[in-house]
């Protein structure tokens, strides 16, 4: 048995499976220079260490991951027979995307190849990202610029994927995305068709956003706008029909998300660690190729996996272990969690997504755009502070924690600036400790283990003593 088809079978691909994806898989890694050396150290270090493989669902779950990864390097493949190719960005609502899918019947393809790429690298594989600064463009890592922008940038100049028939930048969260794609393409690296979908930040502080039916109703007719401009590229028309079908996907793989949060909460031992919860929870805010099919195969096993776990008072740490919510648990750098663990704290839930029972009561059958967009304005993430503030509490609330932590978009400069203050109004009110760890999301390249152990032990410590104080015992 090869290095490749081993990693596949790592990864529970089923002999089928691997038989038709294998020559897939050995391109996939010619084109993204991936060295049977790399796969060795990932199947053999890497993986096991930071990912629970004891878990089918876990497997399943990287495995969808890895199909994204082929399907990134058919791209071309797709394009030469005359297929459209929809790029998109994160965070989105995957609905819109998949929608496209539904209407395109196999005729089109729906990718973030930035996201996908930097995911697998770091997450799976430990393997450098080679920062588009070694082209001599000015997105460096020294500068502290978005780790997944600066690989979309790489992957440009290198002409490693294909060229889209149109690229949908969702500006409503990221605003440096769209900046290095015209630095690129002024750069001379590419000339793509472009539809942007953004809406003013200017909502006054406090305001509940998907309550305010100025804000819903604008928002509703970007999107209605944006669909009609990407049918205008594609050839493809999306209807309301393929729209509302994608909703109700989406909705029911969130909703099951939500269970896993509410089994590994509610447990006396945490089931699962974070990073195996939060590749599970990331597709509430991307989009898969493959639509729901295989990640709904994923998360059943899990759910099924974890009610065992919980019902045999199995998991990560001793019972009534510390537990940190994060803003969005950085699971593209995996030690992180690990180093928690060995501390004796688990990383948990995140606050960065919206609860899927609030998606849920905004949906309207009746008017699918105007649901979007109020499930898109009930994510903390992207609405003003003092309704985040609100949103986060609530969360909290459901969840409780004996902390949360902050700190991993440090590169963003909303998220950067922004949640230095507003985990100041969300301490006061909740009680609930809040933490800041300084670092990158996307990639390791800039610190390590080492340089970041001492202030993981601090939190860890810190939290240990907050517990004490309370008089609760945290079981370690």
């Amino acid at each position: 048995m090869t290095t490749h088809e081993r990693f596949l079978k790592l990864l529970d691909f089923s002999e089928t499976e691997r038989r038709e994806l294998l020559p897939l898989w050995e391109n996939a890694c010619a084109l993204f220079r991936i060295t049977e050396a790399e796969l060795q150290y990932a199947m053999q270090e890497w993986i096991p260490q930071y990912w629970d493989l004891s878990l089918r669902g876990v497997r399943r779950c990287i495995g969808v991951y890895i199909r994204e990864l082929i399907e990134i390097s058919r791209l071309p493949e797709y394009r030469a027979r005359g297929d459209r190719l929809l790029y998109y960005n994160m965070p989105c609502h995957p609905a819109c995307i998949y929608a496209n899918k539904l209407a395109g019947n196999g005729r089109l393809h729906a990718s973030y190849p930035d996201y996908f790429i930097a995911t697998v690298f770091n997450a799976f594989l430990h393997k450098s990202m080679a920062p588009a600064s070694q082209n001599g463009v000015c997105a460096s890592p020294v500068c502290h610029q978005c780790g997944m922008n600066r690989v979309k940038a790489d992957t440009c100049f290198r002409n490693l994927i294909a060229e889209p028939t149109v690229l949908w930048n969702w500006g409503l969260y990221c605003n440096e995305g769209h900046k290095i794609e015209e630095l690129v393409q002024n750069m001379g690296a590419r000339n793509w068709k472009y539809v942007l979908t953004v809406i003013p930040q200017d909502a006054g502080s406090g305001v509940a956003e998907a309550d305010d039916e100025s804000r819903v109703n604008y928002l509703a007719r970007e999107l209605r706008e944006s669909l009609k401009s990407i049918s205008a590229y594609t050839g493809i028309e999306v209807r309301e029909e393929h729209l509302l079908a994608a909703t109700k996907e989406y909705l029911t793989y969130q909703l099951k998300v939500e269970q896993l949060m509410d089994l590994m909460s509610r447990a006396p031992v945490q089931p699962v660690t974070g990073n195996d919860l939060t590749i599970f929870q990331a597709p509430s805010q991307i989009a898969f190729d493959s639509g729901y099919r295989f990640l709904d195969e994923a998360i059943d096993i899990m759910l099924e996996e974890v009610r065992e776990r919980v019902d045999r008072k199995e998991g990560t740490l001793p019972e009534n272990a510390p537990r940190l919510a994060c803003h969005f648990v950085p699971f593209s750098v995996p030690w992180i969690n690990k180093a928690f663990l060995d501390c004796g704290i688990n990383l948990s839930v995140n606050t960065f997504f919206a609860l899927a029972s609030r998606q849920r009561d905004c949906f309207d059958e009746g008017d699918v755009y105007r649901s979007i967009a109020r499930q898109w304005l009930s994510n903390p993430s992207v609405v003003n502070m003092q309704n985040e503030t609100d949103l986060v509490c609530e969360i909290l609330e459901k969840y409780p924690q004996d902390g949360v932590l902050y700190g991993f978009f440090n590169f963003s400069c909303w998220i950067g600036s922004l949640e230095k203050t507003m985990i100041q109004i969300v301490e006061r009110r909740t009680g609930i400790p809040h933490y800041y760890f300084e670092s990158e999301f996307w990639n390791d390249e800039q610190y390590s283990l080492e340089d970041r152990l001492t202030r993981i032990r601090g939190i860890a410590y810190n939290v240990k003593i907050h517990r004490m104080v309370s008089g609760w015992n945290h079981g370690t």
